[in-house]
């Protein structure tokens, strides 16, 4: 059971509610993570079934799912709310946990539940199912199971200037929240060194947008993700017969908190990284495992038309990604970077490409996917 992550998407954010019915959840305003009890598009809904458990074999045809552990970034809660919007709390781990935090069920049933998440992060949530005999009274338990969540983390915007910013491209529509800066710029700019030179308005006279001079131009796009999986894939292809380029520097940082505001805290680091010495140069098919601090690899394309390179990311919550260049320029069929079962993972926030080069405000620009962002 625990092969399978769930993974509890930002549009699952929710603040808590100021009816003080609700205070386990945290003090009013706070910012909480939910698996709705009522199915809500787009997330998960989680229910508890025993709908494969025959009749007769345990006593009152009742059995039970006992909480025994919770891992990871906070704490959960298991609740329920009647149909006059009074919630009733089935375990929470905040409190602790011992043989009341258990969930009654009977053979045939199915119900739907609302399960919150303190933090965004990893989550590792074990229990095993119990129950009596009805021919001896005699209390099985099962092993002990685990459920692997995945809560992505949303950014609050509230306040400054904040465009949704759409587009139409090769038949599809995109959409994407831009962040700005001050008008007149400040010391991040626009330093991902791109080739729309003063497009953007700035004073400062380099096509860079910044104080950095042109060393800044080895650092065109950042991205930082989630990642949840033991091993990802960074993949180049030809686009139109080639390569954009043959060899491209990345840096990669290992973080516990994938955010925006960690992606821009270590812009410096990753500079340092991507125009330093320490570099490691990983050839098509080779794997490259980031230290923590950081590490600068060089990829080196293949003769095929694609190009893989693996990344150990045991133990690592999320990833911060500095490029020479931006990835979807080697892109033609597939993803720049999935997990070992080929789902795309895609960034929670970055800077760079097409998230600041084709906006025309002043400033440093942050781009967000939609769904990531509350807007308060």
């Amino acid at each position: 059971m625990n092969e399978v992550a769930l993974r509890v998407k930002g549009g699952a954010a929710k603040l808590v509610p100021s009816d003080s019915n609700y205070s386990f959840l945290g003090h009013p305003g706070e910012l909480f993570y939910e698996l709705p009890q009522h199915e809500e598009e787009g997330l998960l809904f989680f229910g508890i079934a025993a709908d494969e458990l025959e009749k007769g074999i345990f006593v009152g045809d009742q059995v039970q799912i006992n909480l025994k552990s919770v891992t990871g970034a906070g704490d959960i809660i298991l609740f329920a709310t009647d149909t006059f919007g009074k919630p009733s709390v089935i375990f929470n781990s905040a409190d602790g946990i011992s043989e009341a935090d258990a969930f009654v069920t009977k053979a045939g049933a199915h119900a739907h539940q609302s399960m919150a998440f303190s933090e965004a992060g990893i989550y590792r949530v074990g229990f095993d199912i119990s129950g009596n005999l009805a021919a001896t009274g005699e209390e099985i338990r099962s092993e002990k199971f685990e459920l692997l969540f995945e809560v992505e983390k949303v950014t609050v915007l509230s306040e400054g200037e904040v465009d949704l910013e759409i587009a139409y491209v090769d038949g599809e529509w995109g959409a994407e929240l831009l962040t700005h800066g001050d008008e007149d710029g400040d010391d991040h700019g626009n330093d991902h060194g791109d080739d729309h030179g003063d497009d953007h308005g700035d004073d400062h006279g380099d096509d860079h947008g910044d104080d950095h001079g042109d060393d800044h131009g080895a650092f065109e796009w950042a991205g930082v993700f989630s990642v949840s999986d033991a091993s990802h894939t960074w993949s180049m292809q030809k686009v139109g017969g080639a390569y954009a380029d043959p060899t491209m520097r990345i840096v990669l940082i290992p973080t516990d908190n994938p955010t925006a505001e960690t992606l821009e805290s270590l812009e410096e680091i990753g500079e340092s990284l991507i125009t330093g010495d320490a570099v490691m140069v990983i050839e098509d098919g080779e794997s490259m495992t980031p230290v923590a601090g950081g590490s600068c690899f060089e990829l080196h394309v293949g003769s095929g038309d694609d190009s893989t390179f693996t990344i150990n990311t045991s133990g690592i919550s999320g990833l911060v990604v500095y490029a020479q260049h931006v990835p979807t320029e080697f892109e033609r069929d597939r993803h720049y970077l999935y997990d070992s079962k080929g789902t795309d993972i895609e960034p929670i926030a970055q800077e760079g490409g097409e998230g600041g080069h084709h906006h025309h405000h002043h400033g440093d620009l942050v781009s967000y996917a939609p769904g990531d962002v509350l807007l308060l």
